[in-house]
């Protein structure tokens, strides 16, 4: 799995990794159901630029 610099746990106990570059409007990008976040994560750094990019690891 790609490796991701923040965590959040949801009410049922689930853990789920993300990461978070950029600042301004957020976008959240949504890979397949398979993604460990690797997919997306070539985007994050050219959206960046003008964006808040939360890139997350699937369940």
């Amino acid at each position: 799995m790609n490796e991701m610099a923040f965590c959040v746990t949801l009410d049922d106990g689930t853990t789920i990794a993300y990461d978070r570059k950029g600042s301004g409007p957020a976008v959240v990008l949504v890979g397949g159901g398979l993604d460990d976040g690797a997919e997306n994560a070539p985007l994050a750094p050219a959206l960046a630029e003008h964006f808040t990019v939360y890139n997350y690891a699937r369940r």
